[in-house]
């Protein structure tokens, strides 16, 4: 299943669809990017895909709307879940909860770039990208710590610690 699911990540995303959902999802991430800036006192005012600040104007554009961290997190995710052998549920809440999490780092990614004073060069721009996608990474490594305290999905051998080893009786 593993295979089947890298093959339908492979595949190219119909340009009439990926405009169709771009847009709004530059509109949102604009709007996340801007509401997490003024809670933290930075000021900034949101126009549509663009961030106003008295500085400058950021642009969030096509490649940062975050279309592409939500894929690329969603095929860790995949991995994720066939190396820890989740199944069920866990697995489900999981893979529905990913576009979540991509979306809220791909905010935070934009959140950095704003306040970066050079996130114009090219090299500092995509290790921002390649950063924010180890915190999407780890955000879901801790749900799926979560998910497996909540529903119980761990083995009943591996909770109790048994290695494989022969219990020996007290001396």
């Amino acid at each position: 299943l593993v295979p089947i699911l890298f093959l339908v990540f492979a595949l190219p995303i119909p340009p009439v669809l990926l405009g169709a959902v771009i847009f709004p999802i530059q509109l949102a991430t604009a709007a996340l990017a801007g509401g997490v800036l003024n809670a933290i006192g930075v000021q900034s005012i949101v126009q549509g895909d663009q961030i106003l600040r008295p500085e400058n104007t950021f642009i969030v554009i096509e490649t940062c709307s975050g279309v592409k961290t939500v894929i690329t997190l969603s095929m860790l995710t995949v991995l994720l879940i066939d190396l820890f052998e989740r199944r069920g549920w866990h697995a489900a809440i999981l893979l529905a909860l990913t576009p979540i999490v991509a979306f809220l780092t791909n905010g935070l990614r934009v959140v950095t770039l704003v306040l970066n004073p050079h996130s114009s060069i090219h090299s500092i721009h995509n290790l921002q990208g390649i950063a924010m996608l180890l915190v999407g990474l780890t955000g879901i490594y801790l749900i799926d710590g979560l998910l497996e305290r909540l529903l119980g999905s761990r083995k009943p051998s591996a909770e109790a610690g048994d290695y494989g080893l022969a219990e020996s009786s007290p001396v």
